[in-house]
């Protein structure tokens, strides 16, 4: 297993693997060319990333899936989320909670 560290930055997203050394990881199933506002193992193989135009579920097969909010309800602006929950602020001002 490697201990990784997700950087975010207001138009992109770096993962960096720690070890000996610390490396960029490109092939990690992130988005990397937008910023990501929370990033969380959920459940015991998987891992999220919230971003401002919705949610990445990346498996540990390397697999992914999307959420989006519908247009009409505009970017997510704030996120937390645990091993099993997500909650989701969106510009409007709405949340939207997400549980496995």
């Amino acid at each position: 297993e490697q201990a990784c560290i997700v950087v975010g930055f207001p138009d992109s997203t770096k993962v960096l693997k720690v070890g000996e050394q610390v490396e960029e990881v490109h092939d990690n199933g992130f988005l990397l060319d937008t910023s990501t506002l929370e990033s969380s193992l959920l459940g015991h193989d998987a891992h999220i990333q919230v971003h401002p135009k919705g949610i990445r579920l990346v498996q540990s097969d390397g697999s992914t899936s999307d959420w989006n909010p519908p247009e009409s309800l505009d970017a997510v602006v704030a996120a937390t989320a645990t091993n099993s929950q997500i909650a989701i602020v969106l510009q409007t001002g709405e949340i939207i909670y997400f549980e496995l």
